[in-house]
């Protein structure tokens, strides 16, 4: 299956009488043929068996025996590099799995409702991406995200025919006069291949920017060409996209193989994205702003649909009520907000708002990074930016 807010609000809505099971792992090229990942599952899923008792159990252990080759292919090492997540409910059987280019630690997680956090945050790190691979022939404009990396456009460099009509070729003169005029003629001829390259480079960029703002990329890699890569980024100078410029040449890689060398180039700016981020929600927050610190006042203006980037750290647990209205609440003392509605309690608040945000059309970020975290170290971990 996709994974995609579509996806995200199904799994939100998925319950199971017993519980469901979340697995997830994670493969790079230079993998250990899955021992690792085997072990790693055996070991979690020991721990898991620990909290169930009775009969929740024993349907636990038949449900397991019963998805061994869904398993199996999970952990399966020959597969594509990148996470794999599997979700299925113990008692009812549905099952729903999840292959992403961004990579998953090793987990099992038996909860009422799925553990969603780790495709939350695939989701925010697999936002779409362009890449630009820039080579002697011209240029693949391709587009990553979560899914992988697709062709989005091929430009080919050829030079003019005016320009290879005055280009003569023949051995070189021996008189020296001639040969001055033969020097002048290769400059001319070098100045004109030069000046279709320039053409050709305005093309690729504004193909790029253009894509850029269709498909709201907010960073772009380019390979093969530092000259490439300064052009776009002087193009999309101030809209908010980040340039990589990648001195190696993946011309002759495939797609997948583009997929592979891109992910560290964009993990390795993701850090920086996240203190940005927490930086702006506290500094608008302080401010006075469109935005808050702290699920007493971020439930609130997910009730009302306020939020329009919701961020929270990692390890972020908070408890809370579900109205009979649907709407959610803080705790206040161990009780709910509202003592005039009917309430019953939500152990995983935070992924009720999560719910209510992508409904409403809103983003999300987890936060991973340690020093963006301590931004939200005093707000249980929460924070929003506001639509107003």
């Amino acid at each position: 299956m996709e994974l995609d807010d579509r996806a995200i609000a199904h799994l939100l809505d998925l319950t199971d009488e017993v519980g469901v099971l979340t697995v997830t792992t994670g493969f790079t090229p230079t993998g250990d043929a899955g021992q690792a990942a085997r072990i790693e599952w055996k070991n979690r899923f020991r721990e898991v068996r620990k909290t169930v008792e009775g009969g929740d159990l024993e349907a636990l252990e038949e449900r397991v025996a019963a998805i061994d080759d869904d398993i199996e292919s999970l952990l399966d090492p020959r597969g594509p590099a990148g996470g794999r997540a599997l979700v299925v409910g113990v008692a009812s059987g549905d099952l729903l799995r999840f292959d992403v280019a961004t990579p998953f630690a090793d987990r099992v997680v038996l909860r009422p409702r799925p553990y969603l956090r780790p495709l939350i945050a695939a989701l925010d790190e697999g936002r779409p991406a362009g890449i630009v691979v820039a080579t002697k022939a011209g240029a693949r404009v391709l587009e990553w995200s979560a899914g992988g990396v697709r062709v989005l456009s091929e430009l080919s460099f050829e030079l003019d025919p005016e320009v290879l009509a005055g280009e003569k070729g023949g051995p070189a003169a021996v008189n020296p006069a001639r040969g001055q005029q033969s020097s002048s003629h290769r400059e001319a001829f070098a100045d004109r291949v030069d000046a279709n390259r320039e053409r050709f480079l305005k093309e690729v960029t504004a193909v790029v920017g253009d894509l850029a703002r269709r498909r709201s990329w907010d960073r772009v890699v380019v390979s093969g060409s530092n000259r490439i890569g300064g052009r776009v980024e002087d193009l999309l100078d101030g809209g908010g996209v980040e340039i990589h410029t990648v001195d190696e040449a993946w011309e002759d890689a495939s797609p997948g193989q583009v997929a592979q060398k891109v992910w560290p180039v964009l993990r390795s700016g993701h850090a920086r994205r996240e203190q940005r981020l927490a930086e702006r929600v506290r500094d608008v927050a302080m401010s006075g702003g469109p935005a808050v610190m702290g699920i007493h006042r971020v439930t609130p203006a997910s009730n009302l649909g306020r939020v329009d980037h919701l961020v929270f750290v990692r390890g972020a647990e908070v408890d809370g009520y579900v109205a009979e209205d649907g709407s959610l609440h803080a705790s206040v003392g161990g009780t709910g907000a509202q003592a005039d509605l009917a309430m019953e309690p939500e152990p995983f608040l935070v992924e009720r708002v999560v719910e209510r945000v992508l409904s409403t059309g809103g983003r999300v970020t987890r936060l991973d990074d340690e020093d963006a975290g301590r931004e939200f170290a005093a707000y249980q971990g929460v924070g929003a930016l506001l639509r107003w």
